[in-house]
Order: C-alpha cells, then structure tokens, then sequence
C-alpha cells in the first residue's frame, strides 16, 4: 500500500540503510552546523513516546571504495522508534536490516562510479540472535536539523548518530565470516553520522502534513560535512551511504518535520 502510494507521487526512490562498518566519533561532541528543527503532529509538537514505524524503498547499499566492496540489504524492519522530543526534533530508531549481501565493486574508467561485479564469500552474521545470517541490526538517535539555503528559506534533513545509550558510540556491530577472498575482518563496529534529506513530510516547504515521511541519504551526502566534520568510515576507510527509509506513525496520524 505504501509503495503503491509513493508511485502515484511520481516519486523515485534511492535504497535504505545497508549500514556497514564506520569509525568516526558521534557528532553529539562537537557544535552542530545547521539549527535544531521539530517534529510537529497535527500542527503541534509531537509528544514525547509517540511511536514510529516505517520501510525501507528498494534495496539499501554502503559503498567502502577503499576496500572495494558494497553492502547491499533488502529489507528493514523498525524494532524500536519513538518520539524523544518533538519540540526539540529528537527521535530513537532500533532498526533491524534484513537480506544483507558483500559485494565486490569497480570503478567504471568512464563514469567514475563504483559498480557492483562477484558476490563476495563474506556471510553476514548477526552477533545478537535470534537473528538469522545477513541481519545488521543498528541503534541511532535521530535530530532533525535546518540548513538554511537562501534568506528564510531552509531545507529539512535528520542527522543520525550513535545510540549511546546501547553502547558508547557504536551504532552496530557486523560480524562475517574471513575467507581469504573477504576484505572485511571479521567484527566491524559502526560508528560515526550520517544525514537524510527530507523529501517529503517538509513542513518548512510549504508541503502539507503528510501520513508519510520519506529521508533519503546519498553519496553527497555522506561526504559533504553539512552538519559535522565526522564523516563514516568503513574500518580505517572512507563510506558513503545510499538510503532511503518511509516513516509513519503507527497512530496514522498526519506529521512532518520542520
């Protein structure tokens, strides 16, 4: 039904979050670049322990071009999401990333851009069960933020950083298998930041409350340092992240950020 709807919208959508393995410190420590925005419910801020819920559109990759390789996962499920503050734009999300496959990956000598070419011997296994093989699981807090693009005029984006409530500054931990064909090792923390525009759901574009809220993220993305100078990383090596997540309230409530 969901997907059905954003069709009719003509809207194109970019994968969800494949998250990989990141170092990089969260970006709670240092002076955020952007303003904090809100997240309103029928025209007032959202109450603190509403609950969200959500999909993910397409499938969702990580690019590490350093080590050649691209994490690709199907599906997500939404274990935990909820309200912290709608006043303050602040948000948990638990997310559990389903069907997660190991690429290995090319540049293309004209384009430039990282391809996909073998699957890799790389079997992915969650360290939390009772989740089966190719599952991530991933905790973030969530931060709506402002950046403004010409005078009064600002776009919406959520900045995602680690939980540290779960554990201090890692947003997940991948374990694999080490074939010697694997360039992964074998445990991989999470961490670091990383940002979703809002494409729809905002409110400071005049668009109306929606039922839905769709945050995209992109290579640009990863890589501008728009709101913190900590980028992602996979181990020692740069990531960039191609997402895109559809949120809901499970009161079916109409929303948005701003």
């Amino acid at each position: 039904m969901h997907k059905h709807m954003l069709r009719t919208l003509g809207l194109s959508l970019i994968a969800a979050l494949g998250l990989m393995g990141l170092t990089a410190g969260g970006a709670q420590a240092e002076a955020l670049k952007g303003v904090a925005g809100k997240i309103k419910v029928l025209g007032v801020d959202a109450a603190a322990g509403t609950t969200i819920t959500g999909e993910q559109e397409g499938q969702g990759t990580l690019l590490i071009p350093g080590l050649n390789a691209e994490i690709v996962c199907q599906k997500v499920d939404v274990l935990v999401g909820k309200i912290l503050s709608g006043a303050n734009g602040e948000a948990l999300a638990e997310l559990l990333y389903l069907e997660c496959v190991l690429w290995g990956t090319k540049k293309n000598a004209v384009t430039g851009e990282q391809e996909l070419t073998t699957k890799l011997p790389c079997e992915i296994l969650e360290h939390k069960s009772p989740f089966a093989a190719g599952s991530i699981v991933a905790a973030v807090k969530l931060l709506v933020v402002l950046h403004e693009v010409s005078a009064g005029v600002s776009d919406t984006y959520i900045l995602a950083t680690a939980d540290n409530e779960k554990e201090e500054g890692t947003i997940a931990s991948v374990l694999v298998t080490t074939p010697s064909e694997c360039p992964l090792p074998k445990l991989t923390e999470i961490r670091g930041s990383f940002v979703f525009k809002v494409t729809l759901g905002d409110l400071n574009l005049k668009q109306p409350e929606e039922l839905y809220v769709l945050a995209t993220a992109s290579r640009a993305l990863s890589s501008s340092g728009l709101f913190t100078d900590k980028l992602l990383y996979g181990g020692i090596n740069e990531a960039f992240l191609d997402a895109s997540l559809l949120l809901w309230l499970v009161s079916d409530c109409k929303w948005g950020l701003i």
